[in-house]
């Protein structure tokens, strides 16, 4: 279980030389059959470990990109749609790096896991002076697993994170989203509060305008019975001014009895809360 170059094997092989006193024929050829899948299930294991390699800088970055915006979450100068942007850069790159090795990890642990069932079943008895195969293999194989699970290990902690943050964007979100409301709120009210008086003014001035022009359809007519000369001695001027007052209540008390209708109409046609409109549907 050594290297070898030269005596007949070409550099990179592996050379297995089986102890076979006191074996038969059949115990020999499943010897060379467990050892021939032993070496197939080892290289095929370690294909993952230049992957893992390859991502431990990338995870570094990542981490500490990660780092850099939950710590620019907390400055409220920071726009959240520039946080946002970054935040959905590192999940990209992080799902890449899990789309790209996921399938080759979970494949590298089924394979560890036939290395040692095939050296369990394995007939290697201890020799003295010599080194058992499963200890030369597990000590090559083993910590190439170590380092394929922490890589494993370090996408999962910061899919974590990268969720954790995303929930205190959308926190940080939400609350600038309440203070817009209340501001928007707040201008309304100021807004329904300035139409309402305008409204009160317009009524005011109506009551007027419309007293002007009753004032002014009552005043042809008695102009007209006075002209005529038909007996009726009164100034005519007199009597439209001692009117006015009585004409403009009664006009204010007009408008404000039709203003209380429209009201009732418009409360009477209001849903009542918890009833469906006609022509709604559950």
């Amino acid at each position: 279980m050594r290297l070898q170059y030269g005596d007949g094997c070409k550099p990179g092989f592996v050379r297995y030389r089986i102890w076979t006193a006191r074996m038969g024929p059949e115990p020999i050829g499943r010897a060379v059959q467990r050892l021939v899948e032993i070496d197939t299930y080892l290289a095929l294991a370690l294909l993952s470990l230049p992957i893992a390699h390859s991502q431990v800088p990338e995870l570094d970055r990542i981490g500490i990109d990660l780092r850099e915006l939950v710590v620019a979450l907390g400055d409220p100068a920071q726009g959240e749609d520039g946080l946002l942007a970054r935040l959905e850069k590192l999940a990209a790159d992080l799902e890449r790096l899990i789309a790209v090795s996921q399938y080759r990890f979970s494949a590298s642990r089924a394979y560890y896991e036939l290395v040692d069932v095939r050296l369990a079943e394995l007939p290697a008895p201890r020799q003295q002076g010599a080194e058992y195969i499963g200890d030369f293999i597990l000590r090559r194989l083993t910590p190439a697993m170590a380092t394929c699970r922490a890589v494993e290990r370090r996408q999962e902690n910061l899919a974590v994170r990268i969720e954790r943050a995303a929930a205190l964007l959308r926190a940080r979100q939400e609350a600038r989203h309440q203070e817009l409301n209340r501001a928007l709120l707040a201008r309304a009210a100021k807004n329904g509060e300035l139409q309402v008086r305008l409204q009160e003014m317009v009524e005011g001035l109506s009551v007027w305008v419309l007293t002007y022009y009753v004032i002014g359809l009552v005043a042809y007519p008695l102009k007209a019975l006075h002209g005529l000369g038909l007996g009726l001695d009164f100034d005519v001027n007199i009597v439209l001014g001692a009117a006015i007052p009585f004409i403009a209540v009664l006009t204010w008390l007009g408008l404000r009895g039709a203003k209380n209708s429209f009201a009732s109409l418009a409360a009477d046609g209001a849903p009542e809360p918890g009833r469906r409109s006609p022509g709604t549907s559950g």
